[in-house]
């Protein structure tokens, strides 16, 4: 790190001074003085993740990220967002005024850090988000990120043409498995097999449909029980990589 953020160097290493970095048991501790002094001096600045990056580099370490931004901009009264997710549209972000001219001095904060992977987390449950929403996270990235994920999109597009996830048909689903996110409002827990009850084609209004693509040809509503006892349907589509679709052959194999 040099120029503007050299003053950040000369302060970790007056930081670590009399650590015994010869060892890794010395050089974790170092780092933990470094953290520490982060929640104490930089809490509410844009530097301090650029501080830890340029501590856990030094050190060797695995790089502390702290939700900086969320402490610099605080929540203003009244403020009110809600984020859901529409199949025919993607998701919709709903504001009030305050709400969002929050996101916005968000935004703006986050566009002035210096170091990429910068972000922000507002929690799903947590002031500003209101009812049954969605959380959000915020990077700020460099335009490289966006080449390459570019890049890796028509990749991933090649390959979806090529092959198809899977072959497994609708009949055959015994038990769905969730690995990915859920959203609220879903007592369903990731990684845990739900027994399929029943299943149709059709995807109406009034059942979650996790969407992948626009194109709904593999898309299946399975009933099934959730935590909470209840029976309700679920669209899903029959390549959607965060979704385990288990026959019964593959339950079985689970026993032995």
């Amino acid at each position: 790190m040099n120029g503007e953020h050299g003053n950040l160097t000369q302060l970790m290493e007056t930081i670590i001074t009399g650590c015994d970095l010869s060892n890794e048991q010395g050089r974790r501790e170092a780092y933990e003085r470094c953290v520490r002094y982060a929640d104490e001096h930089l809490a509410q600045s844009l530097e301090c993740n650029l501080f830890l990056a340029e501590a856990a580099e030094r050190l060797g370490q695995t790089q502390v990220m702290k939700d900086v931004v969320h402490s610099i901009v605080p929540v203003p009264e009244g403020a009110r967002l809600h984020l859901s997710y529409q199949p025919d549209y993607g998701p919709v972000l709903t504001g009030n005024p305050a709400g969002l001219k929050y996101l916005s001095e968000l935004a703006e904060t986050l566009a002035q850090a210096p170091l990429s992977g910068e972000h922000v987390h507002l929690d799903w449950n947590e002031p500003p988000f209101n009812g049954d929403t969605y959380g959000l996270v915020i990077y700020r990235e460099a335009d490289e990120w966006f080449d390459e994920a570019a890049e890796d999109w028509g990749e991933s597009e090649e390959e979806a043409e090529e092959l198809s996830r899977s072959e497994i048909k609708a009949e055959e689903v015994f038990a769905i498995q969730l690995l990915g996110e859920l959203p609220p409002g879903l007592s369903l827990r990731v990684n845990r097999v739900y027994p399929v009850l029943a299943m149709a084609k059709q995807c109406g209004e009034e059942v979650f449909c996790k969407a992948i693509r626009e194109d709904d040809t593999r898309v299946w509503v399975f009933t099934v029980r959730d935590d909470r006892g209840e029976i309700f349907g679920l669209g899903l589509d029959l390549d959607d990589p965060d979704i385990n679709f288990l026959t019964r052959a593959d339950l079985i194999q689970f026993l032995h």
